[in-house]
């Protein structure tokens, strides 16, 4: 018997977020278990990643490299992103509180 659960619906785009918006919400991730989590995973990637770095002669596989290298590249990204808000809004507040 099939079950009647409907799949999870996507969420709709209801508009454009702001800037200012975007900066607050990736600093209230940074906070919370679904940042660690990302986070741990995202660690897990690149331990992989380095194991095939490692593995593999780059003269002879040169695209499995370059696919592997722009793989870790946007692992780091969205860290370095949310590392950039953090150190900004602290620089602010810091400013703010002299």
């Amino acid at each position: 018997m099939k079950s009647k659960t409907r799949p999870p619906q996507p969420i709709e785009d209801n508009g454009a977020i702001t800037e200012e918006s975007y900066r607050r919400l990736m600093v209230e991730l940074s906070n919370t278990i679904f940042w660690k989590v990302i986070m741990m995973q995202s660690r897990r990637q690149d331990t992989s990643a380095i194991q095939t770095l490692t593995s593999v002669d780059p003269f002879k596989e040169p695209t499995l490299v370059a696919r592997t290298q722009g793989m870790r590249q946007g692992l780091y990204s969205l860290e370095n992103e949310v590392n950039l808000i953090l150190s900004e809004a602290k620089d602010e507040a810091d400013r703010e509180n002299e």
